[in-house]
């Protein structure tokens, strides 16, 4: 057993004594079963939502383990609207999510900490068609974010943003990137 951490062949990890540049660094939130920052807001097909609005302690989970970003929405500002480019659900929504509705339209996330922000977007569009059609499911309750208000970033995330984890000082950083389909 190594006392050092280890690629395996064929990762897209990548393992840095120094510092990359150009990530732009986040504090993420403590004591979460899962690394999180701060949802700023979230655009769906050009229109600026109302979310999270005054939801307590929100967060953005960040998760690049495939799938689209997905959230829970108690106080109703994005789920129970009728959004013109919707997508059909996963099944997986069946499974104890209340509420839900799906969506293929390019999505705008802004994210960061108590301090800073940053902003990307999703637009599957231009990529393949095993990467189109659903960006962003939706819910009153979603049983993924394991009883946390908030959204998961989703993998679909990964195709537009480089992710770089600082295990050493707690923080998460960010780089845009042209979207890289798998």
């Amino acid at each position: 057993m190594a006392n050092e951490p280890t690629v395996a062949e064929g990762s897209s990890l990548t393992l840095s004594q120094a510092m990359p540049h150009g990530y732009q660094l986040f504090n993420i939130l403590r004591g979460l079963e899962w690394m999180s920052l701060i949802p700023r807001s979230l655009g769906i097909g050009g229109t600026t939502t109302k979310w999270p609005g005054d939801v307590a302690s929100p967060i953005a989970m960040v998760d690049t383990g495939g799938g689209p970003v997905f959230l829970s929405d108690p106080n109703s500002y994005v789920y129970a609207t009728a959004w013109p480019e919707q997508a059909p659900l996963p099944d997986w929504t069946s499974n104890g999510s209340v509420s839900c509705q799906s969506v293929k339209d390019a999505l705008t996330i802004e994210i960061g900490d108590e301090h800073n922000a940053f902003s990307y977007q999703i637009d599957t569009a231009s990529l393949p068609d095993s990467v189109q059609g659903l960006t962003l499911v939706m819910c009153e309750e979603c049983s993924y974010m394991m009883g946390n208000q908030g959204m998961n970033i989703g993998g679909l995330s990964a195709l537009f943003l480089d992710i770089l984890i600082d295990y050493a000082s707690g923080r998460v950083g960010f780089k845009s990137k042209q979207p890289v389909a798998v």
